[in-house]
């Protein structure tokens, strides 16, 4: 729904844009033209006509309400159904909302309650000012640059899933089929009825914070799979992986706010810092009949590194995180955020607000059944897709460095680990705490 929403509000601002454009050439009254937009939510049937003028349409109910919606509003004005406003609200976006004072009367719906849609980009309630509201989202410059940084973000993410897939393959035990003309590694993806709501949604009156812990979980050294890995760069993602990857980063990068400090491209410089620092640990060239001197190496640099470098899940967790920690940011600190949108503070208790609500709007896309085949890529099992949403809700946290709670954990979580006081316990929860101290240093 809020992507929707901004969609139509960028259309609004383009189509006022070109016709005060088109009045150069077609006379001054071109100005003068404006455009209706409704907007509703629900089902649709999808489907291609054929023919000679053959085009991907959508039919049903909804589209039908909809259409009604336009007819019935007003130039230069989104008219919404109370199932958009609905949703909008329920993504704390009520400041969005206005009703409709008078009733509107639909074509086989009767009078209905709607409302008006009024997209605030810049601002969050009642800052901002008329202008910056009728500001598009972005220029066709900015156009242009979003969609390098997002392809530069797909492939990332494509290379930190193929690592995902090969070790996952080399600890399955079963020998992958290979492409005898490219000599490559193919994988497709299982189809798992898995909910993964479970697994990632949050628990009634509970919240992000209620699940940091002072030390994440990292998988001991594997030496079978390190033996039996793989190049990661033989793997071949199916284009169905690809394609909701892409969709996915697309979506995220749209959910950014432009302002001046928390949008998309401090995201993705935020993401190639972390990428970087993971990266600074490269195993030496060994040839795939080497496999002792192989497993030896990945063994050192487990241990040099806590076991970071050799789950390549905790790496596409941490840099997921750098990618989604400011969606739907608005620029302001989150006392004041608190203070401007008190519903959302609520929802979550009044602490790190913003970086809650980034988290909960990025795993809920997720979530979302178009790209269950990029879920359980990511996630094979029920416990892959628990690790995950532990280092996500730990990573994107530990950017609130404002939070005193949140900092008294992080110094007794150093002095824990690092004084020479320190009392004497299982080696592994030691490395662990050392880990879960890199892994929020990362992103901060």
């Amino acid at each position: 729904a809020i992507l929707m929403a901004r969609f139509a509000h960028a259309i609004r601002i383009a189509a006022n844009r070109l016709m005060k454009n088109l009045e150069v050439t077609l006379g001054p009254d071109t100005g003068d033209l404006q455009i209706r937009i409704g907007l509703h939510s629900g089902p649709v049937t999808a489907g291609v006509l054929r023919g000679e003028r053959a085009r991907f349409q959508l039919f049903g109910d909804t589209m039908n309400t909809t259409a009604r919606l336009e007819s019935t509003g007003q130039a230069n004005k989104i008219h919404i159904s109370k199932e958009t406003a609905e949703a909008l609200i329920a993504q704390n976006k009520q400041h969005w909302v206005v009703k409709r004072s008078d009733a509107v009367e639909i074509k086989g719906k009767g009078t209905v309650e709607t409302y008006w849609l009024n997209v605030k980009p810049g601002a969050h309630g009642s800052v901002g000012t008329a202008a910056s509201q009728e500001r598009p989202d972005i220029s066709a410059d900015g156009d242009l640059k979003k969609e390098r940084l997002i392809d530069w973000q797909v492939d990332v993410f494509t290379n930190l899933l193929k690592q995902i897939v090969s070790l996952r393959e080399a600890k399955n035990s079963k020998s992958p089929k290979r492409n005898s003309s490219t000599d490559s590694l193919e994988t497709t993806t299982k189809a798992v009825s898995v909910d993964n709501s479970k697994h990632f949604a949050l628990e009634a009156g509970k919240t992000c914070l209620d699940e940091v812990k002072e030390i994440i979980e990292l998988p001991e050294f594997d030496a079978r799979a390190a033996r039996k890995q793989q190049n990661p760069e033989d793997v071949v993602l199916s284009s169905e992986v690809l394609s909701q990857l892409r969709d996915y980063i697309s979506c995220i990068a749209h959910m950014y706010r432009e302002n001046a400090f928390h949008n998309f491209e401090h995201a993705c410089h935020v993401s190639m810092s972390v990428k970087k620092l993971l990266s600074r640990i490269v195993a030496p060239d060994i040839e795939e009949d080497e496999s002792h001197i192989k497993e030896k190496a990945a063994a050192a640099a487990h241990d040099h590194t806590y076991g970071i470098t050799s789950d390549p899940l905790t790496q596409f967790a941490v840099v997921f995180s750098a990618l989604i920690h400011d969606v739907d940011h608005v620029g302001v600190p989150n006392t004041q955020l608190a203070e401007e949108n008190p519903s959302l503070a609520a929802t979550f208790h009044e602490k790190s607000v913003a970086e809650q609500n980034s988290i909960v709007l990025s795993l809920d896309l997720l979530m979302d059944g178009c790209y269950s085949a990029l879920q359980n890529t990511i996630c094979e099992s029920k416990e892959e897709k628990a690790r995950f949403r532990q280092l996500v809700f730990q990573t994107v946290l530990a950017t609130d460095i404002a939070d005193k709670d949140l900092k008294t954990l992080r110094n007794a979580r150093w002095e824990n680990a690092f004084s020479t006081e320190a009392v004497e316990e299982d080696p592994r929860a030691s490395v662990n705490r050392k880990a879960t101290i890199v892994i929020e240093h990362l992103i901060q």
